[in-house]
């Protein structure tokens, strides 16, 4: 299982007892300005603590009220998540082990042949049908567009880039050899975008790709409702 989620959270109010993450999952924090150790004004304080049950909590500074943050986690490890099949080629039907509600599946047995399912709730068992290419891809680029990002409404890019630049001096003392972060150079993003563009005749053989409204795999940090979420589920049989 490997698990790398941007996650956006807002909140009205930040929660008192601050996030929680498990043990096995990597949290990293994307500030919209570097601090540097000598810039004083853009200091905030951050703290962390394990708890009993080894969880991490990021009690203060990571989730600020009424301003969206952006965390990037990761989490590898074993899962016992998966989809059951009543056989490995020219399968009749599967069971959601997943985790969350399945919206769209797309596997290949092990003679090549596609088939998909759609809407099936975690937990329940439904039978699959022969796949038609071209209309399933395009079930799933009509999903990836949904759930594209997009510029908040009423934001200016050319007064927010102007804002930025003010703190140019910070970005300068940090990284300055590195080129700008670009999601087309994201190795998460590169992915994506293989899975939207992928060719029956490049799919490889006893695999799928999932689309799931949620997922239990995935720790948000708090209790919330997830709004715009994209889930990609790639497995093997």
């Amino acid at each position: 299982m490997k698990t790398p989620k941007p996650l956006r959270p807002y909140a009205g109010i930040a929660p008192s007892r601050g996030m929680t993450f498990p043990d096995d999952t990597v949290v990293y924090t994307v500030e919209q300005f570097p601090h540097h150790e000598n810039d004083r004004t853009s200091r905030r304080q951050k703290v962390l603590r394990w708890s009993e049950q080894n969880e991490q909590i990021l009690r203060k500074g990571f989730l600020t009220s009424r301003i969206t943050s952006q965390i990037l986690t990761a989490r590898t490890g074993k899962s016992n998540a998966a989809v059951q099949l009543d056989q490995r080629e020219a399968p009749t039907s599967l069971r959601n082990q997943l985790g969350g509600e399945i919206k769209l599946l797309l596997l290949c047995d092990t003679a090549g042949e596609m088939f998909t399912a759609n809407n099936v709730p975690d937990g329940e068992k439904v039978s699959l049908t022969p796949a038609d290419f071209v209309n399933v891809k395009s079930q799933l680029q009509r999903i990836f567009v949904d759930a594209r990002p997009a510029r908040p409404d009423g934001l200016d890019p050319g007064e927010f880039e102007r804002v930025s630049m003010r703190r140019w001096r910070g970005w300068n003392l940090i990284d300055n050899g590195l080129s700008d972060p670009r999601m087309a150079t994201g190795r998460l993003e590169d992915r994506l975008r293989w899975v939207q563009n992928i060719q029956e005749k490049d799919f490889p053989k006893a695999t799928y790709i999932a689309v799931l409204a949620s997922s239990s795999e995935t720790p948000l940090g708090v209790r919330a409702r997830e709004v715009g979420s994209l889930h990609i589920v790639e497995g093997k049989f």
